[in-house]
């Protein structure tokens, strides 16, 4: 068998990858009973902020120079690239060849894999999240039209990247039947094909890929896929970023897999005895995210050869900060990732993500482990220059630590005796922080009254392009979830004592649209979706107003404010730092449900007045910048910084 040392993934002394031997050799003939999918996700490019999709996100991102060697050994070998129907097509194919997927639908898909495998002739599908388009970091919807008029198939990630296997039917409608049709409205085409987010696949999930009507669905299950594979199981694996350029070779040949497969399989236990969500966080616990030295807070242009050495002479000097984020999926965790973004060009930064709702059931049972992990990664980063920690965080204080702020949104929201219990003692912790950051000053009159000097007011950010809708992107989604022919109500979203349930009681009587958002169901005529970012603020953009009757004392709250920059009025009980917003901003404050009905028939008969509301509620919530935002963290954090090594609390 003709032998060379090859450098057709660009490896110094490769070996030989003998799959791209002359066609009919024996080792290119033994592959024409079977296919690879390659899965790989989000590239590593010099300069840009990862999108963090996942735990232990940076082992899946493979770098663009490692990727490029990859797929241009393929073209120099004579191997195809083929995207999932290529594949499913391919029942006697001339050529060896492998499917090239990539999941998530990050922006380096366009600006960094489209480019490499257009030059190396290769096709492959795409598998995006529909519910993250147009999220940092993540393609938009111009661009997944983009990469599909490039000649690249789209495949359906999902709509928000959930455990598929722990939904209910309702729910599943949604990840799966709604997303695809969400996908196809965007592109303008068919969408056949699925992958399972997490690789956590049934045949329930099957048949219900089939009632969604996909042509075939991926998991992350190791193997090679014969002619006779299940397309609604296929097999797929996983390019990660310590793949060796011999382990590649021996991937696209699909061999020596049995490693894998029997990991896969040990790890199907835990997974089962856990489910799969808690299982992630269980495995996120014992690792920390630390984002690449070679990561900025941008996401950009990728920086050439010369100005990376620059640049990454400059980060290597740069201080290093802990974030502690708060996986709450509320206005609260948006904060705390908004906080990274401001710092992650100023700080190298390492995250922990607390998450003890993923554990449902278990939460009790699974906090101490929330704990341990937090305070293992708070005794390892003593030579952070900061901690910046949410509330939840605070209830531990260890000794020897970075100078640390705290982030309070709220207290006395929750309906749980136990933390409600413990929210007494952390308020007591909070007073050894080197700061305490809330988000009004309703919140830091509160911690004034008791005693605490160290508080400073950082308001919400939003950026204002966000909040740039057509009036034909508000058409199309009324046509899409018929919501035509009367007026539409914001009456809020899902949560504890959020007023949502007790608003529409208000109100029923009415002809409108009552939509509510989250993942909880309503009754009678009251509609609840649960939708992806875009949507979400063309449903508030569409809506005649939005109704915010939170029953507790809000830290300040984003959904208002969100409804404002659309430009929609927005009636509220003004609860907690909501006050500031709504009266600051010339909305109205309606403080029981009893007056409430009146206050929304006035506003519904009164064009003129709602006019003026959304008006005076744009202007006041367009002053929320993220320049802002940004330069008074900075600063925050330097005063910190310094008042620590002088041995005295911020002032």
């Amino acid at each position: 068998m003709h032998r060379e040392v090859l450098s057709n993934f660009g490896y110094p002394n490769a070996p030989s990858f003998g799959c791209g031997l002359r066609p009919g050799s024996r080792a290119s003939v033994s592959l024409t009973t079977g296919i690879v999918y390659l899965m790989y996700h989000e590239l590593d490019l010099p300069g840009w902020q990862p999108c963090k999709a996942f735990v232990r996100h940076h082992r899946y991102t493979v770098a663009q120079s490692d990727f490029r060697r990859q797929i241009l050994g393929l073209k120099d070998r004579n191997w195809r690239g083929m995207s999932v129907s290529e594949a499913l097509a391919d029942s006697k194919p001339a050529l060896p060849g492998v499917a090239i997927t990539l999941d998530d639908g990050s922006e380096t898909d366009l600006i960094g894999a489209a480019p490499v495998l257009k030059e190396s002739s290769c096709n492959a599908t795409f598998y995006v999240v529909v519910g993250w388009l147009g999220r940092p970091g993540f393609l938009s919807s111009a661009q997944v039209r983009e990469l599909g008029d490039l000649g690249f198939e789209i495949g359906c990630h999902s709509m928000t990247h959930a455990c598929l296997s722990e939904l209910g039917p309702a729910e599943l409608h949604v990840e799966m039947t709604d997303a695809k049709a969400k996908l196809e409205d965007i592109l303008g085409r068919r969408v056949d094909h699925f992958s399972a987010p997490g690789g956590f696949w049934n045949r329930r999930l099957a048949q219900m890929a089939m009632d969604a009507g996909y042509r075939s669905a991926a998991t992350s299950r190791p193997g090679v896929n014969l002619r006779s594979a299940d397309p609604l199981s296929l097999a797929r694996v996983v390019v990660m970023r310590d793949t060796s350029p011999h382990d590649f070779e021996r991937i696209c040949m699909g061999k020596h897999l049995l490693v894998r497969k029997t990991r896969e399989a040990a790890l199907r236990v835990p997974k089962r005895l856990l489910g799969y969500s808690r299982y992630v966080k269980f495995q996120s616990l014992f690792s920390l995210d630390v984002t690449s030295d070679k990561q900025s807070c941008h996401c950009g242009a990728v920086v050439t050869s010369g100005s990376e050495r620059q640049w990454t002479d400059h980060t290597s000097q740069r201080q290093k900060a802990l974030i502690i984020e708060y996986n709450g999926r509320d206005g609260g965790s948006a904060y705390e990732v908004m906080v990274a973004e401001s710092l992650a060009g100023t700080f190298h930064l390492s995250r922990h993500e607390l998450d003890f709702k993923r554990w449902g059931s278990l939460k009790y049972v699974a906090a101490p482990l929330e704990f341990v992990g937090l305070r293992r990664i708070m005794t390892t980063c003593r030579d952070h220059s900061v901690a910046i920690k949410t509330f939840s965080a605070a209830l531990l204080n260890p000794r020897r630590q970075p100078p640390n702020i705290v982030i309070l949104h709220h207290v006395g929201a929750s309906p749980n005796l136990l933390y409600s219990a413990l929210e007494a003692y952390i308020l007591h912790q909070i007073r050894k922080a080197n700061a305490v950051v809330v988000v009004s000053e309703y919140w830091k009159r509160y911690l004034s009254q008791r005693g605490l000097t160290n508080v400073y007011t950082i308001h919400n950010a939003f950026k204002a392009q966000e909040f740039s809708l057509t009036t034909q992107e508000i058409d199309d989604f009324r046509r899409q979830y018929d919501l035509l022919g009367k007026p539409i109500i914001y009456v809020g979203k899902y949560g504890p004592d959020k007023g949502v349930e007790e608003t529409f009681e208000a109100l029923k009587d009415l002809d409108v649209h009552f939509v509510a958002s989250g993942r909880r169901r309503g009754g009678g005529r009251m509609k609840c979706y649960l939708l992806g970012r875009r949507d979400y603020l063309r449903l508030l953009a569409g809506s005649k107003l939005a109704i915010t009757m939170s029953q507790f004392a809000e830290g300040w709250c984003r959904t208002a404010h969100e409804a404002m920059l659309c430009g929609t009025p927005v009636v509220g009980s003004g609860q907690g730092g909501m006050s500031e917003l709504l009266e600051s901003g010339g909305q109205i404050i309606c403080r029981d449900f009893a007056s409430l009905r009146g206050s929304v028939e006035a506003l519904l008969a009164n064009e003129e007045r709602r006019a003026e509301l959304g008006r005076k509620g744009r202007e006041f919530a367009r002053q929320f910048t993220f320049e802002r935002f940004q330069a008074e963290w900075i600063d925050l954090v330097s005063r910190v910084r310094t008042a620590h090594s002088e041995g005295l609390h911020c002032a």
